[in-house]
């Protein structure tokens, strides 16, 4: 299985993923909490997202990002 990590953010939140599971969720996502989770992991593949403003209310609702990135409306991510 290919190992990725995704980023998302909205608003002020962003959550890391590694193969989809939530490894971390804050404000900011601090440097040496980062380079723990790629070296613990070591992605074979990166992707960044954050939330369009539909997905910016959705997460004020949900107050955090779902533990399963597969969880989270496609249609309010972008690229």
């Amino acid at each position: 299985m290919e190992n990725v990590l995704t980023i998302v953010s909205g608003d002020d939140w962003s959550s890391v993923y590694i193969n989809h599971n939530k490894e971390f969720s804050g404000h900011s996502i601090p440097e040496h909490v980062f380079i723990k989770l790629i070296n613990g992991h070591m992605p074979e593949r990166a992707e960044s997202y954050y939330m369009i403003q539909n997905g910016q209310e959705w997460l004020e609702d949900h107050g955090d990002f779902p533990d399963n990135f597969n969880d989270i409306p496609k249609e309010y991510l972008s690229n």
